[in-house]
């Protein structure tokens, strides 16, 4: 009989807390869950003004020493630059403060880096805060690359609710087409033999099917809405986690 010789890892997110003013919580997750008392706070010129700067005195009040930098775009000459910044003020682990691009980066930079990352998302506009993978822009287009999972997500439904509807409506339907995505990975599973995963398969389909149940709910500047949205999001997430790749998510 032939050997069992496979073997697969598979990092998820250790803590997720989600709800109304969850960002109070953040030194709290911080102490419990990270080593090291040097903070990197990633985030844009916009969300840095959201939610960055409280983040910043929220860290700093607890004992942290807090290093902030803004990025502007979600390219690998941004991820660079954070990588560098890590470098030089030893950092330990990064807080990616912002929308789908400033956690992207962020993630890229920890993965590179070898450090913790936590996702602390000001929109919830795609399942990018919870996976392992990290959308940039290049040349020729977006490209998916390998990153790092979330070591934790802290999302606060009372910061999220004022993003622009339109956000959330793309996230929505970013988890929602996970329905046709499963269908093509299941294509390419039956034509080429390409890896599969059922439980994958199972995770993607239920934080699809959870929108669909509560789209009455999906609404503008409710925090109900957003809720159940970044729950579906991080299922979603972790779906692509389990599979090791973005399959469950885009085909």
């Amino acid at each position: 009989m032939d050997r069992f010789l496979k073997i697969k890892e598979m990092i998820f997110p250790r803590d997720v807390i989600v709800g109304h003013n969850a960002i109070e919580k953040l030194p709290e997750l911080c102490e419990r869950i990270v080593k090291g008392n040097n903070a990197l706070v990633v985030a844009d010129k916009t969300t840095k003004k959201i939610l960055g700067d409280r983040t910043i005195k929220l860290m700093k009040k607890a004992g942290y020493n807090v290093t902030d930098i803004v990025i502007s775009s979600p390219t690998m000459k941004e991820v660079k630059r954070v990588q560098r910044t890590v470098e030089r003020h030893s950092i330990d682990f990064l807080l990616g403060v912002g929308g789908g691009s400033v956690i992207d980066v962020s993630k890229l930079a920890a993965y590179s880096t070898s450090k913790s990352f936590v996702s602390v998302p000001t929109a919830a506009s795609h399942d990018g805060i919870a996976s392992p993978q990290a959308s940039l822009k290049e040349a020729d287009g977006s490209v998916s690359k390998k990153a790092v999972s979330p070591l934790a997500i802290l999302a606060d439904t009372a910061v999220i609710r004022h993003a622009p509807f339109r956000m959330l409506a793309s996230g929505c339907a970013d988890v929602i087409s996970n329905l046709s995505a499963v269908k093509d990975w299941e294509l390419a599973h039956r034509l080429k033999n390409e890896e599969f995963s059922t439980y994958a398969v199972s995770l993607s389909k239920t934080a699809a099917t959870l929108l669909l149940e509560n789209a009455d709910i999906i609404k503008p500047n409710a925090e109900e809405a957003v809720w159940v949205a970044v729950k579906g999001m991080i299922v979603s997430g972790v779906a692509m986690s389990v599979a090791g790749s973005s399959r469950p998510a885009s085909g």
